[in-house]
Parts: C-alpha cells; structure tokens; sequence
C-alpha cells in the first residue's frame, strides 16, 4: 500500500479515537454483532471508519488497529475483499427501475477505485436517489453462501437513510435479513440521517455515533494536499469538520464562495421582499435540481452563524482569522439580543428538509420570517 494511504488511515484512527477504541472492544473482547449503524454528521469520515471496522475484523496481524499490510487489509483497501459487499445509492433503470444499466455500473466501478484510493472521497453518482431492491435481493441472493475462506462477511451500506426512499421496499427487503442474520456476517448501515431510518430497522442494530472531525484534523489534510497557509484558516472554518466540504473549498475560488455567503447572508437580514422572493425563488429550484449544492450553500451559512454565536462568547473558530470576521462583528454589534443558536437550528431544519422531500418554497419562506422574528 503506498504510504500516503497509511497515512490517511492512521490520521483517523487518531482523529475518530473515542469511536475507533470502541470499535477495538468489540473486536477484541469477540462481541461482534451482526448488525451495526454508524451515524454522525456529513463528511465525518463514517465510510472510512466503517471500512476499516471490516478490515480489522479479518485482519491477519490485528493489534490496536489493523495492520494495513496483510494480504486481508490490502484486498480490502481496495474494496475488492471477496467477503465485502458494499451497496449504494443507484439510479433506476429506464427501462427496469430495479436494475443496474451499464453505463451506470461503468460508474460505479470507477467511483469504488477512487474510494479505494481515498477513504474519504464520496461515491457520487447522477440522480441515485434510493437503495434499489435490486440490491437487497442481490445480497439476499448470495448471502447465506459460504465464504471460501475463515473470513467474516461484511456488508457495508452507505447513505443508508435511502432504504427508506419511495414505499421503503428495500428496507423491507432488508428487515428480513436482520430478523434472521446468517452465521459470521455483519452489516453496517452508514448514514448522515439515522432518525429517517425504519424503527424497525433500527432496534435492530448497535449504534455507533461518529462525531464530526476537530478544525486541527482538518487543517492537518489539507497540509497534506499542499494547500497554501493563507487559505487553511478559512478553509477548515468554513468546512465545519466536514471533509467532504473542505475537499470541495479547495476545488473552488474561496473569492466567489465568500461573495455568494455574504449576499445569502444580506437576503436574509434584509426586510426587502423582493429580495426574500429572488433568494426563495432560487434556492428551491437549487434544491431540486442540484440538491448537494444546496446543502453546501446552507451548510456554508450554518457554519457562519456559529461562528458568530462563538465570537460573540468569546471562543476561539478559524473563520475569526479570516476576512469574514468583519461581518460577524457588525452582526453581533448590530443584532446585540438575537438569538442566534435558534437561527442555526432553522438553517439546519431546512437542509434537513430535504430529505423529507418539503415543499421548500413554503419551508424557505417560513425560515426567513422566523429569522427576522429570532433577530428582535
């Protein structure tokens, strides 16, 4: 394995040390259940850690963590382990929405080799909006096979929320597994949103909270990528230990991205209504046409209005070195009695919003008048 894979692995053993040391016990006190949700903010390296949990578990040389060099942990790290099955979010088949057409599979194999190659690169692929029952009644198929090898079998599913899209048959599908889990098997179901998840499901499963990464971590990958110093400070700031945010800061001109947060932030405070009909009018066309960018806008926001909430407590946040500082000043002098957590809880029901599929014309309208009710 080349060493800047070691590397990555190590650092989050290190970052995620409370979530890895109770992974550890499981794993060494032999009380490995055959069933497990790893949950936790967006781009807080749950994918990576539950990739690692699998790795460990077959490891050849296990200590404290995985070995990384075994023949198990490099065939794992290449997501080509032949106890691993990973499932993902996948578009429908035009022609047969249960199935995988081969564009899409062509795809999918070379989104794998990029999360191979990085842990914490995301498998994106267009329109995947749901866990097909393609998928659950592919693993059901192969499941209850015996491994070649002494191996445990592991089954990662990630944004597993989206079992639960459409009549929710996937997750239906899948429930049957979990009532009757096959010998030496473990799934682990990766998710941003576990509360969407069905009861059902969920009762079923050991929970394992992910928290979101500390601004050091971030700042150390990013020193890792080369980014200039001028640029960590507001990077890791505005990433808000969200690595899959700081990855998408640095393929993007931090100029325009400050531009775009501070005229949200004026259509927000601004009692103007044609301003609040041009920002509703285009924020819920972004939420249906291009939904990740939407989270990425208001997740900027979000991160904002923290800052401005630590700021005016006193505590120390990146974005205080950063040019966006004067902003967050004039707000706390100018709006001294808002209350400024209850307006993030606002920014971050709207994101939210979205994976209930709201009418978000009427959700973005309401947000704003309940801003301007929090700022008096």
């Amino acid at each position: 394995m080349a060493r800047k894979e070691i590397i990555t692995y190590q650092n989050l053993f290190q970052a995620q040390k409370k979530t890895w040391n109770k992974i550890y016990d499981i794993v060494s006190n032999n009380k490995v259940g055959s069933a497990y949700i790893f949950s936790g903010p967006e781009g807080s390296g749950k994918e990576a850690l539950s990739i690692a949990f699998a790795q460990f578990l077959n490891c050849s040389y296990k200590d404290l963590t995985p070995c990384l060099k075994c023949s198990s942990c490099i065939r794992y790290n290449r997501l080509q382990h032949e106890t691993l099955t990973l499932i993902v979010p996948l578009p429908a088949n035009k022609n047969n929405k249960n199935e995988i057409d081969n564009s899409t599979l062509t795809l999918l194999n070379q989104e794998i080799k990029n999360k191979s190659l990085d842990p914490y690169s995301k498998i994106k692929i267009p329109k995947a909006n749901r866990i097909l029952i393609h998928s659950i009644r592919e693993l059901r198929r192969t499941l209850y096979f015996k491994s070649g090898e002494n191996c445990r079998k592991v089954i990662l599913i990630f944004d597993s929320h989206l079992l639960s899209s459409g009549q929710s048959e996937s997750a239906n599908a899948l429930l049957k597994i979990l009532e009757e889990p096959p010998d030496n098997t473990s799934l682990i179901l990766v998710t941003d949103y576990k509360d969407i998840l069905l009861p059902t499901i969920t009762s079923r499963c050991q929970f394992l909270g992910v928290p979101k990464f500390s601004d050091s971590f971030i700042q150390s990958w990013l020193r890792l990528k080369e980014i200039d110093e001028n640029s960590i400070s507001l990077i890791s700031g505005l990433s808000g230990g969200n690595i899959h945010q700081a990855r998408f800061l640095t393929e993007h001109s931090l100029d325009d991205l400050i531009k775009q947060i501070n005229e949200m932030i004026q259509s927000l405070l601004n009692k103007n209504p044609e301003l609040w009909y041009s920002f509703i009018n285009t924020y819920s066309r972004m939420a249906i046409s291009k939904p990740d960018s939407f989270k990425f806008f208001f997740g900027l926001i979000t991160i904002w209005f923290r800052s401005v909430y630590r700021k005016k407590m006193k505590i120390s946040d990146p974005l205080h070195k950063t040019e966006l500082v004067k902003n967050i000043n004039y707000f706390n002098s100018k709006y001294i009695d808002a209350k400024i957590l209850d307006i993030v809880l606002e920014l971050e029901d709207v994101i939210f919003a979205i994976q209930k599929n709201l009418y978000m014309p009427l959700r973005l309208t309401n947000m704003i008048l309940n801003i301007h009710n929090l700022l008096k």
